[in-house]
C-alpha cells in the first residue's frame, strides 16, 4: 500500500476479544508521506491519513483509555478514544482520530521528528527531534509541559508502565531517564 519505504509501524491497542467482529490493526508510515491503518489478519487497508508532504519517520497508536461510567473502580468496555500520531521529516506532529478518520491535533516543530510516544494513560504525548530535544505535551489542554535536552539526537524513547518516567537514548552510549511531568 505504500509507494516507498515503510519507516515505522505500530499495533493498535484494541484486543479482538474485547470488540466482537474487530481485528487487530496496524498503523504504518513511510517515505511516500502517508500514514495508513491496516486490518492485520487480512491486510485490508482501513484508512489513509493525508498530512504534510513530508516523509513519515515515526508512528504511534494511543493507548485505550476507558471511561468510568459505573462508579469508582468500574469501567466501560469502550475506549474513550484511540488516536494515531506521526512525526514527519518537516517537523510536523499530527494526530488523527481513528474512529472519525479526521485530524484532531497538530504541532509544528523546527526539526525532524524522529520518535513519537504516548504515556500509558494517553494524557501526555512525547516526541523527540533531531535537534537533540524531547518535548512532552498534555493532550487534554494541548500545552507543552517540559523540554528535555540530549547531547545527541534521540533515536529511542519509551514511557515507564506507570507513566512516571521517560527513558531516551541516542547515537552515543547514554540512556537518560527523565521524571515525567
Amino acid at each position: 500500500g505504500h509507494a516507498g519505504s515503510v519507516n515505522m509501524l505500530a499495533w493498535s491497542p484494541n484486543e479482538p476479544s474485547s470488540s466482537p467482529g474487530r481485528d487487530y490493526h496496524i498503523v504504518s508510515g513511510g517515505n511516500d508521506t502517508s500514514v495508513q491503518t491496516w486490518e492485520a489478519s487480512t491486510g485490508r487497508n482501513v484508512a489513509r491519513y493525508h498530512g504534510q508532504p513530508a516523509k513519515v519517520l515515526s508512528v504511534a497508536w494511543s493507548p485505550n483509555v476507558y471511561v468510568s461510567s459505573l462508579g469508582p473502580g468500574s469501567f466501560s468496555n469502550a475506549p474513550r478514544s484511540s488516536r494515531v500520531a506521526c512525526g514527519r521529516e518537516d517537523g510536523m506532529v499530527q494526530m488523527w482520530d481513528t474512529t472519525a478518520n479526521r485530524e484532531v491535533l497538530s504541532y509544528r516543530y523546527s526539526a525532524p521528528i524522529s520518535i513519537v510516544a504516548w504515556s500509558p494513560d494517553g494524557r501526555r504525548f512525547a516526541y523527540a527531534s533531531d535537534d537533540k530535544t524531547v518535548e512532552v505535551w498534555d493532550t487534554m489542554t494541548n500545552r507543552k509541559l517540559v523540554t528535555f535536552s540530549h547531547t545527541v539526537p534521540p533515536r529511542v524513547m519509551a514511557w515507564s508502565p506507570d507513566g512516571k518516567y521517560i527513558a531516551s537514548g541516542g547515537g552515543d552510549t547514554t540512556i537518560l531517564v527523565w521524571v515525567a511531568p
